[in-house]
């Protein structure tokens, strides 16, 4: 918790240099932020510009504990003093605060912008962010409570001319009375001209009635994760390179829809606007370079996840491209997983300050069908299915009768953790001594179960093999001698390894031991018995994997 009471340069020197601070702030919001802030349009340059933040995973007593609220409402701050223009002194971060903190801490902010206002005569923005438990009436502050009439009285009150109200929790959507709301056009404010519009905007993670909702992949708030990529970049809907409050509502709704649907139910936010104004208000202007950052550049359609370091990093963006889009990072290695509705491409892409990455799908590695389900990667995929043929050697059936040579053909079904197959084997060999030759012919049935694991384009997997065979042998004497018939059954362990060439076509190598149920002839007692035999086997092939 930041204590609320601490000054402003007290904050700013705790979020500087304590070390778990940093270490959350910097793994979790660095990757997913830009570094700096280009002057904003001629009109927002000339406000003065102000950020209340907070965060409380503490909601009320029988409410469980949150995971991320207090980490995005850190990402959040630091998004504004990175690129909304905002210094740093500007922004007040609250963490696990109580109600009465919150006020006092607000109240001082407005007694701010008062003296600040006189001192400029240059109007203000006041962004507000709460992450955390809420209900229908009230924001949960770390065991205290906060009413939303008495949150819009604050708001209401506020110097500042535009005030933008953000909220990330339960139920939020009783702020602005509806239910749900489908983003529209660009709404248009009345035309008097001023430094920026007039009046406040709320927007909400939840409709009235809804849960928001966290995601440990994201590790984050859906909305918040939607909100941040929002405002990096990904929101701008034309090439100024600027993101405003109708564009980022519209990016997040979009957005959070689009993952929720994934989720066990859809979270809708909700807006409500009342502004006075000719120009929307900018609330980040992320266009230009500069030394400490730069962008990534995403030209081909679909569905991007990228990854802070590697594949197992933070999510850093998740987001949905029609167009050429630009999203600006701090300078170092990320992972850019690209799904497109006929396959999923990866690469590892270096952002280097001052210069834009243009990965292509072309120059991206096309994963397997099967890692793509093992990996849970697509939403859309549960299993892949392919077609393998293989040719092999078993070990003798008989005493005597020497080694099969053995063709397979077998269907397949890749699931998250394990491969099952069931097939056709077909073998056939000939031998024999001074008195006969033997020919002696296996038509059989297979089907296996293996647990699988999988590593970029190699997998390897363990598991059983259960088998029936006709096993038919000829003789070819000077006698005339009966052809013999029998069923046997085959179990036992299979190994697999194989390798991925291409998303749809792999080699491998299969081998096991079985344990083979026959009818021998007891020499003894000239009387045929049950007997059970080991039989190796080996097999190598290729598989097409058809979806």
């Amino acid at each position: 918790m930041i204590n609320s009471t601490k000054s402003r340069n007290e904050r700013a020197a705790y979020s500087a240099w304590h070390p778990s601070y940093l270490r959350l702030a910097m793994l979790s919001a660095s990757a997913l932020v830009l570094l700096t802030m280009m002057p904003l349009s001629a009109a927002a340059s000339e406000a003065n510009r102000y950020a209340f933040v907070v965060g409380s995973n503490i909601g009320g007593p029988d409410e469980t504990p949150l995971e991320y609220a207090e980490t995005d409402a850190m990402r959040i701050a630091r998004v504004m003093e990175a690129v909304g223009g905002i210094d740093v002194d500007d922004v007040v971060l609250l963490l696990g605060a109580t109600v009465d903190e919150f006020e006092s801490e607000f109240a001082a902010l407005q007694e701010r912008i008062v003296a600040e206002q006189a001192d400029s005569s240059r109007d203000a923005l006041l962004f507000v962010y709460f992450s955390g438990h809420a209900d229908a009436h009230s924001l949960h502050l770390h065991g205290t409570n906060l009413s939303f009439d008495r949150l819009r009285e604050l708001m209401e009150a506020s110097p500042a001319e535009a005030r933008v109200l953000t909220i990330d929790a339960c139920r939020s959507g009783e702020l602005t009375r509806v239910k749900g709301a489908q983003p529209v056009e660009p709404f248009q404010m009345q035309t008097e001209r001023w430094s920026v519009p007039r009046g406040m905007a709320i927007m909400t993670s939840a409709a009235a009635g809804e849960d928001a909702q966290e995601s440990e992949r994201l590790r984050g708030g859906f909305f918040t994760h939607h909100l941040i990529t929002g405002l990096m970049g990904a929101a701008s809907e034309d090439d100024r390179a600027q993101v405003t409050l109708n564009e980022l509502y519209r990016y997040a709704y979009e957005e959070t829809v689009r993952s929720t649907s994934r989720a066990p139910f859809v979270q809708h936010p909700t807006y409500a606007f009342d502004m006075r104004g000719r120009d929307d208000i900018v609330l980040t202007h992320p266009g230009d370079l500069d030394e400490s950052m730069g962008f990534l550049e995403l030209v081909d359609p679909g569905e991007y996840v990228i990854f802070e370091g590697d594949a197992d990093g933070p999510v850093a963006a998740d987001l949905k491209v029609a167009a050429t889009n630009r999203i600006a990072l701090s300078e170092g290695t990320y992972y850019l997983r690209h799904r497109r509705s006929d396959a999923i491409y990866e690469t590892d892409v270096e952002v280097l300050r001052g210069e834009v990455a243009k990965p292509s799908s072309t120059a991206m590695r096309r994963v397997p069908y099967p890692a793509v389900v093992r990996r849970g990667i697509s939403d859309s995929r549960s299993l892949s299915l392919g077609t393998s043929a293989a040719f092999g050697m078993a070990g003798e059936i008989l005493d005597g009768t020497g080694s099969l040579a053995i063709g397979h053909l077998r269907g397949r079904a890749d699931f998250s953790s394990f491969t099952a197959q069931l097939g056709l084997r077909y073998g056939r060999s000939k031998g024999g001594n001074d008195v006969l030759d033997i020919t002696q012919q296996i038509v059989g049935i297979d089907a296996a179960v293996s647990l699988t694991a999988m590593w970029w384009r190699l997998s390897t997997g363990i598991g059983l093999r259960v088998g029936a065979d006709s096993f038919q042998q000829t003789f070819d004497s000077d006698h005339e001698i009966a052809s013999r018939r029998s069923a046997i059954w085959r179990v036992g362990p299979v190994l697999h390894l194989e390798s991925h060439l291409r998303s749809s076509l792999s080699i491998f190598v299969d081998g096991g031991i079985d344990f083979v149920g026959v009818n021998q002839l007891d020499p003894e007692t000239q009387q045929s018995k049950r007997a059970i035999r080991t039989s190796p086997s080996i097999a190598a092939g290729l598989t097409l994997h058809v979806r």
